[in-house]
């Protein structure tokens, strides 16, 4: 809920942003006169300050979507990986019809841990992912 969320908002935020440039624009006297050129100067910092803080917001935001993109890449190695290791009795039958078992062992060993490399990797992943997202998650309420 909290992306579609945040896209609303920016959606709505950037609509009020360019139909008020569009009128400042508009009433802003081309050139201004300089005795009241400073009178006019809040008013285009409000654009600018406003326009800045939007696109700081949009930049988390993709920031976000990446970290997702990334996290679901490693979650779908990570479940390729464990429909391997379901298989595993498989390749330990062939590994044992063409080695020795004591040669066997430590390969099978290696492929386990790296079992647990791409795990631990999908995690952190996921764990990046909320901590990139943790301010656009609505706070916890009492």
């Amino acid at each position: 809920m909290t992306l579609p969320d945040q896209t609303w908002q920016i959606a709505s935020k950037l609509k009020r942003l360019s139909e008020l440039r569009a009128d400042h624009r508009r009433l802003m006297p081309r050139p201004a006169p300089a005795r009241i050129a400073d009178a006019f100067a809040p008013y285009t910092a409000a654009l600018e300050t406003a326009e800045r803080s939007l696109d700081a917001r949009i930049r988390t935001l993709e920031e976000y979507a990446g970290q997702v993109r990334r996290a679901d890449d490693v979650y779908r190695a990570h479940r390729r990986l464990q429909e391997l290791a379901e298989q595993a009795p498989r390749y330990e039958a062939l590994v044992a019809e063409t080695t020795e078992d004591a040669l066997a062992a430590p390969g099978l060993g290696q492929l386990t841990e790296q079992a647990r490399q791409v795990e631990r990797l999908f995690q952190e992943s996921i764990d990046e992912a909320r901590l990139t997202a943790r301010h656009l998650l609505p706070a916890a309420g009492p």
